[in-house]
């Protein structure tokens, strides 16, 4: 895998027909065994990659908050600090507020979706990766961060994403309960405070 992937990000800096020959070999060489477990190592890395590029965000949009430095542009802060600049009123806030639907769209795809074990895994290492940018952290405390993170990711690599069975309507239904439960319920009432201390402190 390492040299797979070494080699295409060597090979697409520099273009070399004879080391795309090279790895084009090494894959057709590879037994039909070895392929999957190089196939899924990519898959989980590319997952693991997008938790890190996730949690690095999170990480810098929140020093941004604690640093009280103009926040990135999307955010309530940013957009109302626009509306201020475009002389919007609080009255035609208002009227936009009053007029505003969120309105989240669940759509399922069987052949797409991940099954709950997956989710419920990368979940757990998206938590579990986030304590490490705590401001204060230890020796003795990064060790068993690292060692439950190696723990979650042998977890994931172990279960199988493919499902032995077709899933049924129930399990589209369970698939989508599981945002509900992990983060909807949640996040919903933070953004509506979030909204309103951005409206005071801008209005």
């Amino acid at each position: 895998m390492e040299t797979l992937r070494k080699g295409f990000i060597k090979l697409r800096k520099d273009p070399k027909k004879t080391l795309k020959a090279r790895l084009n070999t090494l894959i057709h060489n590879l037994d039909p065994e070895t392929t999957s477990h190089v196939l899924r190592a990519f898959n989980i890395y590319f997952k693991l990659i997008n938790i890190a590029e996730e949690s690095h965000y999170h990480y810098v949009r929140r020093m941004m908050v604690k640093q009280e430095k103009p926040l990135w542009e999307g955010s309530f802060s940013h957009t109302l600090t626009q509306f201020i600049s475009d002389d919007l009123q609080a009255e035609d806030l208002q009227s936009l507020l009053d007029q505003m639907l969120y309105l989240p769209v669940f759509t399922a795809h069987p052949t797409e979706a991940k099954r709950r074990t997956i989710m419920e895994s990368l979940r757990r290492i998206f938590v579990t990766a986030e304590k490490l940018d705590e401001p204060i952290i230890g020796k003795q405390e990064l060790h068993n961060i690292e060692v439950a993170l190696q723990s979650q990711i042998q977890v994931l690599w172990k279960t199988d994403e493919v499902r032995i069975h077709r899933p049924q309507v129930r399990d589209e239904i369970r698939n989508g309960l599981f945002y509900f439960r992990e983060s909807l319920f949640k996040a919903v009432p933070k953004i509506y405070r979030n909204l309103e201390y951005a409206i005071s402190q801008s209005y």
